[in-house]
């Protein structure tokens, strides 16, 4: 498993959330069935609201330009194909300036690597190397994104990520990962 570079995230997740911050959720959210029904923001705090988190694939074609990410179509199922993207968008409301942001993915089975992530500070992987912890501080503008890919070794089966904002969970994600048709 690797990271579409850790440290690109962060500068992803920084830039595309000055241009998210103008942007309804659903401006990164390739229409869908569940559309019709997104719920209204739900507050974690007196000043952090969580308005949207979505898991997914990029839409076809759709590709990060410029800091400003992909779209993304909601999908639980991910092919097993290596270099398959999938990803979590995060659309929060918040008057603090800085958020601290805990990602937990946890595989069926250890991976043959997690790539770039395994050697990054910000990230801690358990002892069963199933699990991998990234954690960084980022400014609070108004989302956060990261993406992942697939890659040779990577296990089918299910995944779960569980994504905090200064220690509260967020959102969270049950998808599965599946050999191609």
């Amino acid at each position: 498993m690797r990271a579409v570079a850790i440290a690109l995230a962060l500068v992803a997740c920084v830039v595309a959330s000055s241009w998210a911050a103008n942007q309804p959720a659903e401006a990164h959210v390739a229409a869908t069935s569940s559309d019709a029904a997104r719920p209204a923001t739900r507050w974690l705090a007196p000043d952090l609201g969580i308005d949207a988190f979505v898991f997914g694939v990029p839409a076809d074609g759709s590709e990060e330009e410029e800091g400003v990410p992909p779209q993304l179509v909601e999908r639980t199922r991910v092919p097993n194909v290596d270099g398959q993207g999938y990803g979590w968008q995060l659309f929060f409301r918040t008057g603090r300036d800085r958020m601290r942001v805990r990602e937990v993915l946890t595989l069926p089975a250890p991976p043959v690597t997690w790539g770039d992530a395994e050697k990054s500070v910000d990230a801690t992987l358990s002892a069963d190397r199933r699990t991998l912890v990234v954690e960084q501080d980022i400014p609070a503008r108004h989302s956060v994104t990261r993406w992942w890919s697939v890659t040779s070794g990577d296990p089918s089966g299910r995944y779960e990520v569980r994504v905090y904002l200064d220690g509260v969970l967020a959102g969270e994600a049950t998808f599965f990962v599946e050999e191609a048709r």
